[in-house]
């Protein structure tokens, strides 16, 4: 019986076993980039669908509470005995005028809801439940919201928390005279936007 017998040159062997291991690097290469630029697809699609849905909470939570008391913090702001105490600076009368608005709006909880009526400046004239107001930067109403007799609202974050606010102009015979500003301690909502991050 004959063998067959291959002679193989070993300089040959040596550039097969190259290339192969090299063939084999390229394609292990490939794939790590493959994996790691889908993994940084991955992160940056669920940051962006968490901002989303992040921005589409704040935006209906915003627009439920400008829906509920909104419309009482305008109709209050409208109120010319309101307008003419704010103008005279008489906090007896502003109490009086606000009280059973924030009255009806307290049933949420002494601790989480807030009224302040602020001058023209920015200077707070009446504070009820002034522990939680946070700062009023006279900035926020020096937009064409403010000139247009329009309120703002968004959230603020204050010592004591984050808090949403909606803030009325207040008119005087057509002049301005302060500001009406109501703010709820939003300390559910701050919960859920750290468990959804």
């Amino acid at each position: 019986m004959k063998r067959l017998v291959f002679n193989v040159d070993r300089s040959f062997e040596r550039k097969a076993t190259i290339a192969v291991m090299a063939f084999f690097l390229i394609v292990i290469t490939i794939l790590v980039v493959i994996s790691v630029d889908g993994r940084n697809r991955y992160k940056l699609w669920a940051i962006n669908n968490t901002v989303e849905r992040v921005q589409s909470e704040i935006h209906h939570r915003i627009n439920l509470i400008k829906y509920t008391s909104g419309r009482e913090i305008e109709e209050l702001s409208k109120t010319p005995s309101l307008a003419k105490a704010l103008k005279q600076r008489n906090t007896e009368d502003l109490f009086v005028e606000v009280q059973p608005m924030f009255s009806r709006l307290n049933a949420i909880g002494k601790e989480k809801i807030f009224l302040g009526l602020y001058d023209s400046n920015g200077g707070m004239i009446l504070g009820i439940n002034d522990s939680l107001e946070s700062r009023l930067s006279i900035e926020e109403f020096n937009t064409p919201d403010s000139k247009t007799k329009k309120q703002i609202s968004g959230y603020d974050i204050g010592d004591r928390g984050v808090f949403h606010f909606i803030a009325s102009p207040v008119y005087y015979q057509n002049s301005l005279v302060g500001f009406m500003r109501l703010g709820f301690r939003d300390d559910e909502f701050a919960q859920l936007l750290q468990d959804s991050l």
